[in-house]
């Protein structure tokens, strides 16, 4: 499986939510604050956080069931 960057901010519940089902499914990933990836976040052009990058692509917010079909 790929290694999974995902894109947060303190005080984000669907932060908090996508990381929480990340590690209930065993799924290693890297925390980065949206601070430190301002530039690839500009470059996705994205409205909601958190943003997470499967090698080449991307999903935006919570939305768990695009994030498992990038999973698999």
């Amino acid at each position: 499986m790929a290694k999974v960057k995902i894109y947060t901010q303190d005080g984000c519940g669907d932060c908090k939510k996508v990381k929480e089902f990340f590690k209930e499914n065993d799924v290693e990933f890297e925390e980065i604050d949206i601070q430190d990836g301002i530039e690839f976040l500009e470059s996705t052009k994205a409205n909601f956080l958190p943003v997470t990058r499967f090698e080449d692509e991307w999903v935006e917010g919570a939305d768990i069931e695009m994030i498992k079909e990038k999973l698999s």
